[in-house]
Formats: structure tokens, C-alpha cells, sequence
């Protein structure tokens, strides 16, 4: 077995094992911060565990006194010996692929596939950067407007308006979208995009990458509501969810039945939170160092 064949399955393993402990113990709790961080470093240990070698202590090694036997090979007949370590085949044999070099191909093809794509998004959006027109009237001078990104988006310290004019209407829009910039989760969805191309063969990476979409619009609203009230916050999602062709249904009102969940429907008391965070810890502590 190869090593990069082994490393993605010991990765895989690992990747399968956080996202199981993430739906149990963190999905059902309303604590944006911490599961933001839980999915970066889900991602960051996934990538590194397979790459760790931990030494074993020295009274674990053998202790028995006997000597190393050693192995006398004759040199002038390693034919017969060799065949029984190397796989060997008669000449004009066809080659065949062995079960993991198969699966490497077919990961490195994915690999080469989803890296392409990474790259054509990155060129699709500087493309954009750089034709985009100034908003008019727009309180904040780095606010963009460009005809083929119809929703509101932040990128870098960069913001993507639905239209060439502010609106004073959408001042609260414009205030969730530079909450964005502030927490910087742009930098979240370039890591867990990059990581993406690794794992592009797992759910575990796709399910990731929609939950960390989920927890900034989670922490954004936590942040708004505190100026804002409830009310009215939860009432102007719900009249963008519910013109169902305007730009900002997807974006600022997507996740909608999930936000308002967080918000009223299903609010945790913080004895309640610190205890599943503190058992989600203590079991992924203990499966670390099994």
C-alpha cells in the first residue's frame, strides 16, 4: 500500500469520525464561535494527523535481552528470495494496476478536476474586481456594483452590491455584509475550499463547507441583533426569503428556517451549551489519544 493511499484513508477515517462527533454534540448547539472554530480545526487535524508520528516511550520497547537474529541472504541466488518481497512477474507478463494505485489515480484526477475549479472561481471573482463600477451613494467607498453578481457578497475588504445605487433602505444588509468582513470568513471559505480539493471524494468536506455558511450567518445575526431589534431583524429576512426573485434571497436570507431557530426557537440556556461543548471536547480528547 502506498503511503499517499494510506494517508487518505486514514484521513478519510478521521474526517468521517469529526463530522459524526460535530452532528451529535455541536450541530444541535446555538454557539456560532465555538463551531466555528470545531470546523476549522476538524479540517486542520484531518489534513495533519495522518502525518504525525508520535515515538514510543522507551519501556515499551522490547526488553527481552535477545539478540537481533540475523539473516544471512545468499548473494549468488536472491532470485527466489526477492520474489517472495517484491511482486514479481515473468517477462512479457501485461501490467496491472494494483486496487490502490487505482484509487491514487482516481484521486489525483479529482484532485487536478477540483483545483481547476478552485482556480476558474478565484479568476471569475478578481475578473469581477476589476470591470465592477462604484456604488452610487453608498456610504462605505469599497462597495462594488457588477451586473453579473446580482447579490450582496463580501470578498477581502471588497463588497459586492445587488445594485448600482444604495438603497438607505438596505442599510442593515450593508451592515450584516461588513460584519463578514470584519469576522474575516472569507478566509474560512478559502481554507475549507483549498481543503476541498483534497477531500473532494468525501461528504464529510461538502457537509463542512455548508455548516460554516451556516455558523456565519449565525454569528452576523448574534452580532446585529444586539443593535437591531429581534422583531424587526426577523422580519426583514422574511420579506426577502419571500420575494423569491429579488438578489438577496440568496445570501443574506438563505438558511432561513435554521437562523430563526437560533434566534427564538430552540435558545439554549449557557449551563446547558457549556455542558455538550465540554462533552464533545472530552470525547474527541479521548479519541486523539487512543
Amino acid at each position: 500500500m502506498s503511503a499517499l493511499f494510506s494517508c487518505l484513508t486514514i484521513a478519510s477515517a478521521w474526517l468521517f469520525l469529526f463530522q459524526l462527533i460535530y452532528q451529535l454534540f455541536l450541530k444541535p448547539v446555538p454557539a456560532p464561535a465555538f463551531n466555528r472554530t470545531a470546523i476549522l480545526a476538524s479540517m486542520g487535524l484531518t489534513f495533519i494527523i495522518p502525518f504525525l508520528r508520535i515515538p514510543l516511550p522507551s519501556g515499551a520497547r522490547s526488553t527481552t535481552g535477545l539478540a537481533t537474529p540475523i539473516i544471512n541472504i545468499p548473494v549468488s541466488s536472491p532470485e527466489p528470495i526477492m520474489q517472495g518481497i517484491i511482486p514479481w512477474a515473468p517477462p512479457g507478463t501485461p501490467y496491472s494496476l494494483s486496487l490502490d494505485e487505482a484509487a491514487i489515480g482516481i484521486w489525483v484526477l479529482g484532485f487536478l478536476i477540483a483545483a481547476l475549479l478552485l482556480m476558474l472561481k478565484l479568476r471569475r471573482i478578481f475578473t469581477y474586481l476589476s470591470t465592477a463600477q462604484p456604488v452610487v451613494n453608498a456610504p462605505y467607498r469599497h462597495c462594488l456594483y457588477h451586473p453579473k453578481l446580482p447579490r450582496a457578497a463580501s470578498f477581502g475588504k471588497f463588497l459586492f452590491w445587488h445594485s448600482p445605487v444604495f438603497d438607505p433602505k438596505d442599510q442593515v444588509v450593508l451592515e450584516h455584509e461588513m460584519a463578514h468582513q470584519k469576522l474575516h470568513h472569507v478566509l474560512d471559505n478559502f481554507v475549507l475550499a483549498f481543503l476541498k480539493t483534497i477531500f473532494w471524494f468525501h461528504p464529510a468536506a461538502y457537509y463542512f463547507q455548508r455548516e460554516i455558511q451556516l455558523v456565519h450567518e449565525l454569528k452576523v445575526d448574534q452580532l446585529l441583533i444586539q443593535k437591531i431589534a429581534p422583531a424587526e431583524y426577523l422580519k426583514l429576512l422574511m420579506r426577502y426569503q419571500k420575494e423569491l426573485y429579488h438578489p438577496l434571497t440568496t445570501g443574506f436570507a438563505s438558511y432561513l428556517e435554521q437562523r430563526i431557530s437560533y434566534m427564538i426557537l430552540k435558545k439554549k440556556t449557557k449551563q446547558t451549551r457549556l455542558i455538550i461543548i465540554s462533552a464533545a471536547i472530552i470525547v474527541t480528547i479521548s479519541v486523539l489519544l487512543f
